[in-house]
């Protein structure tokens, strides 16, 4: 790999983490981690990014397995790794069942924490950034006690290892707001009149990588960015008239 800076994506298949890896692999290198084996992936990734299958349903088998596929690499530095993956279930607490909070636990949880312990001597070499993508959720949000809680925590993991790696790693968390991403469908949200306040991936993507470049611990990216966005382009249409 010979560029400027070596970026790892989790949930890079998809969503938000798709469009990370479209964005970012102009300038970077790219490790793209993701649950799809790599023939459905094939063509769909940029072509320089090396591409890594792993089931983030199983925390501590995922995390070793891509610190393996690193090693095989002879991949000894990050300059960031964005922690992506994500799921989650829609509905009634009282209704979700025992796999699915499972699930729900493991993908968005323990699974960034163990990736954190495996990589953490990577990214300190070069001293870059471990970042952590949360939610707007993790503030408590009905019908999605889960996937709120699993936010929660990981906004505490961050905030734990901001301060215990401090001036050796830049420790990030970045909350989006609500994305139209393909997790909604999967989770069971239906999406009625309330579209006109999501973000697009695209957008989105674009607010996380400015915010990344910022470096702040913690920062939540909402509806002000759909219509800074929709500004800038009319600013855009009507300079190129």
């Amino acid at each position: 790999m010979n560029k400027s800076k070596v970026n790892l994506i989790t949930g890079a298949t998809s969503g938000i983490g798709f469009k990370l890896a479209e964005k970012l692999s102009a300038d970077h290198d790219l490790i793209l981690v993701g649950r799809r084996d790599k023939l459905s992936v094939a063509g769909l990734l940029p072509q320089n990014a090396l591409y890594i299958e792993a089931d983030f349903n199983q925390p501590a088998k995922a995390a070793e397995h891509i610190k393996d596929a690193l090693d095989a690499a002879n991949i000894t530095e990050l300059d960031q790794v964005i922690q992506c993956a994500g799921t989650g279930y829609y509905g009634q607490s009282q209704d979700e069942i025992l796999d699915n909070v499972t699930q729900t636990l493991n993908v968005n949880l323990l699974f960034p924490t163990l990736l954190a312990h495996q990589l953490m001597t990577m990214v300190e070499r070069t001293k870059g950034q471990m970042i952590f993508i949360g939610s707007v959720a993790h503030k408590g949000s009905p019908n999605m006690a889960s996937y709120a809680a699993s936010k929660a925590g990981l906004a505490g993991l961050a905030r734990s290892l901001a301060a215990e790696w401090q001036d050796r790693i830049n420790v990030q968390i970045i909350h989006p707001g609500p994305t139209l991403t393909p997790m909604l469908e999967k989770a069971g949200y239906k999406i009625g009149p309330e579209r006109r306040l999501f973000l697009s991936p695209d957008v989105m993507a674009t607010e996380i990588i400015k915010q990344m470049d910022k470096g702040h611990q913690s920062k939540t990216i909402f509806l002000g960015a759909k219509l800074k966005n929709a500004l800038l382009g009319l600013f855009q249409r009507k300079n190129a008239a």
